[in-house]
């Protein structure tokens, strides 16, 4: 796990050797349907938390990244 606090975000990225992502992509923002994994509870706090998300699959390994704003800012 790797964060970055910035003026107006805090970046972080997650990075693990599990299994992919159902379709090698996380949940859509606007569908918190449960992937079979889990209950899909994070990933609606996720979506409604951040700004930004995005997931790759490289070398056998899981990439997320995702921007949550500071300061009071909405996510989108």
């Amino acid at each position: 796990i790797m964060c970055r606090h910035g003026e107006r975000a805090l970046d972080i990225r997650i990075t693990d050797g599990g299994r992919p992502m159902p379709d090698d992509c996380p949940p859509p923002r606007t569908e918190p349907t449960p992937i079979p994994q889990e209950n899909g509870f994070g990933w609606m706090l996720i979506h409604t938390l951040t700004d930004d998300v995005s997931y790759s699959r490289r070398r056998g390994k899981n990439h997320l990244a995702m921007r949550l704003p500071l300061g009071g800012q909405g996510a989108a």
